[in-house]
């Protein structure tokens, strides 16, 4: 199972109106690369969010 589809259900059970839905990638724009330093476990990256 997605892992969105799991978060929806898991914090709203069966009301679909709540539930987050992915964006069209129109919306948004990602760094297509992401560097992780050794021993960490996370990075902060930019991203663009579109109108």
């Amino acid at each position: 199972m997605d892992t969105l589809e799991t978060l929806n259900f898991e914090r709203f059970q069966n009301r679909t109106d709540f539930y987050y839905k992915i964006l069209d990638k129109n919306f948004y724009s990602l760094p297509s690369k992401v560097d992780i330093k050794s021993r960490r476990e996370y990075s902060l990256t930019q991203y663009r969010l579109y109108t």
